[in-house]
């Protein structure tokens, strides 16, 4: 395997005086395989400040690395094995008390992973049989402002068959009308971030491991991003969003829910560019 190496701008931070002048940086190593895949477990990724000494780091998976160094509000990985939900899930970027999670009981933790780059990590597992005993609720979500936009980011491998209404993430303030796809004509009626669905907005894959990603801006551009490439934009609706979070269905008592395997969902309070998404896809895959 060869080391490829991106170093991103470094910021100086003073501490007791220039002789104390250190250098905080965000630093990416990743090794490419024989099939092109990423992957930086146990790279270990060093900075020198202006005296000359060493800051070391212990490495994260390249995926992980990714999704910090564009600073989310939130990130659960969802990847531990059965058992409740860790504060580690939030990501070092999350100020304030960790949110807690109560988990459906047709929930299977420590399921495949749906990383391609990370082979060891696991995954929440969803029956798609029932509605609040298939359910990741989080009850309280980060407060998000509508200075910079919105973005929300996960990973599934869906399972589901060609007719069925899914929603694997909810988080609107019309949870009970949005669709991730609609069984009627297969296409994504998403309401990320916003007060009304967008209509009839894009095929979605119904089987297979990918990378999905929404990006919005008040005044500007709602955006569709599935496995790093741009497959819809129209113009965003008003911003809004629910107080929880559903992973595995859009929290309402009805059949709409998800089969198949999520994980490692992040929100950003900023409208991630298509470099940026391109660069966690390519970090994930």
């Amino acid at each position: 395997m060869r080391p490829i190496e991106s170093v991103l701008p470094a910021t100086r931070v003073a501490a007791g005086g220039p002789a104390e002048e250190t250098v905080s940086a965000a630093g990416l190593v990743m090794w490419r395989d024989g099939a092109g895949r990423f992957d930086s477990s146990g790279v270990r990724t060093t900075f020198r400040d202006r005296p000359g000494r060493l800051r070391v780091a212990s490495g994260q998976p390249a995926y992980v690395q990714a999704v910090l160094a564009d600073a989310p509000v939130w990130y659960w990985k969802l990847n531990e094995l059965p058992g409740t939900l860790s504060a580690v899930n939030i990501g070092s970027n999350v100020g304030g008390t960790p949110a807690t999670a109560s988990i459906g009981a047709n929930v299977v933790m420590g399921a495949n992973g749906v990383v391609p780059s990370i082979p060891a990590d696991k995954a929440a597992h969803f029956s798609g049989l029932n509605n609040s005993p298939d359910i990741i609720t989080i009850p309280t979500v980060p407060v998000l402002s509508d200075a910079n936009g919105q973005s929300i980011e996960f990973w599934c491998n869906n399972q589901q068959v060609a007719g069925d209404d899914v929603m694997p993430v909810a988080l609107a303030t019309i949870g009970a009308q949005a669709y991730f796809r609609y069984h009627a004509d297969g296409l994504s009626y998403p309401a990320y971030f916003e007060q009304t669905r967008h209509d009839s907005l894009v095929a979605v894959p119904i089987s297979g491991i990918h990378h999905f990603v929404t990006t919005r801006k008040t005044g500007g551009s709602y955006t569709f991003y599935v496995d790093g490439a741009q497959v819809a934009q129209v113009p965003a609706h008003a911003f809004g969003y629910d107080t929880a979070m559903y992973i595995g269905s859009r929290g309402v008592a009805d059949a709409l829910v998800w089969k198949g395997e999520i994980g490692h969902v992040s929100v950003y309070a900023k409208e991630l560019t298509a470099a940026q998404v391109l660069a966690h896809y390519n970090a994930g895959k």
